[in-house]
């Protein structure tokens, strides 16, 4: 997925950089930046609250990320259900993601918006 952000920002001609690895262990090797996007990554954070603290501390304007309205795994809760009795994950959501933790506290990052999800143009 970084390879296919760099060529699509290449042909655009939108300065970019990529960050491989845990974040926010990485957060330190990363400078900041006008935008910092994330890509479908937060399903997989244990404590949100932490990996977007150290998102928004390495955006100068802005933090993108992209997270579907519901977990992409959602639909398979049933069958893995009856086939292991574990029910499979069905958070973080794109309104849960926006502001976990207690309600009333600060929130470094903003506030969320939702856009509806389009075909990218293929150059």
């Amino acid at each position: 997925m970084l390879e296919a952000f760099a060529r699509r920002a290449d042909a655009i001609g939108v300065a970019h950089a990529e960050t491989c690895g845990r974040w926010p262990g990485v957060s330190g090797e990363v400078e900041p930046a006008d935008v910092v996007v994330c890509h479908h990554v937060l399903y997989n954070v244990a404590d949100l609250e932490p990996f977007l603290a150290a998102l928004a501390a390495r955006a100068r304007r802005r933090v993108v990320i992209e997270i579907s309205e519901r977990h992409p795994w959602s639909w398979m809760s049933p069958f893995w259900r009856e086939l292991h009795a574990v029910a499979r994950p069905d958070r973080p959501t794109a309104a849960g993601a926006a502001w976990p933790g207690r309600a009333g506290r600060n929130r470094p990052w903003g506030s969320l918006t939702c856009v509806e999800e389009v075909p990218a143009p293929v150059a």
